[in-house]
């Protein structure tokens, strides 16, 4: 199965984008004996997120290994505001991981936030069929894919969680304690892992959308 083995990489534009969007799955992934590591190649542009940074940034450690999976920040990371027009610039930070990985998971490439969008852009970009052969997977993000005028995202991939795996998710959200608000606290995600879940007539999932697969 694509997110239970190999070497993983998750790349995203904030910290707790990695809980929200596919938590539970890496730790699923990572009991299951995948090498995962998330990848967070951007600096908070917001004034909320500089002034939250340094927490953030501790949370951001903490969470990943929570999960199982190894934390990644390149010491070249851009400021969120130059993130825009910058795509070859971002293009360098992701590629080399990407190199690494078998699969890739990211954001969905109509989120309403920008910087999603650019995030999965880049990853679009560098895993172009006649350059490398990547699985890319995309998650959403709750209380951004969801919050454009008409909500794109469409699912064709639900992994079946345990117990377990969403509460190492839900405990991993508790870390972020700047992050904290409806839709993305500990019971939030849990609440949302039992929604998807009855949805696809299992407990506990959550929901992808396949972009690039190869058998």
């Amino acid at each position: 199965m694509l997110l239970t083995c190999g070497r993983i990489l998750c790349v995203v534009a904030h910290a707790d984008d990695e809980v929200l969007g596919c938590g539970a799955t890496i730790a699923r992934a990572s009991e299951a004996g995948a090498e995962v590591r998330v990848l967070l190649p951007v600096k908070e542009g917001s004034d909320r997120g500089r002034m939250n940074a340094e927490a953030k940034a501790r949370s951001f450690e903490q969470a990943v290994r929570l999960l199982g999976a190894q934390p990644v920040v390149p010491d070249d990371a851009l400021p969120e505001v130059e993130v825009e027009g910058a795509t070859m610039a971002l293009h360098a930070i992701v590629e080399p991981w990407i190199e690494w990985s078998d699969v890739v998971l990211t954001h969905w490439h109509e989120d309403v936030h920008q910087t999603h969008r650019a995030l999965a852009r880049v990853v679009e970009i560098a895993t172009r069929p006649f350059r490398r052969h990547r699985h890319v997977i995309q998650f959403e993000v709750p209380t951004s894919t969801d919050q454009a005028y008409r909500n794109s995202f469409v699912p064709n991939l639900f992994v079946k969680l345990e117990e377990r795996h969403v509460a190492s998710k839900a405990a991993a959200m508790a870390v972020y304690a700047t992050e904290q608000c409806a839709g993305r606290s500990a019971e939030s995600v849990r609440r949302r892992a039992l929604v998807v879940g009855e949805r696809y007539g299992v407990d506990f999932a959550e929901a992808f959308a396949i972009a690039r697969a190869f058998a």
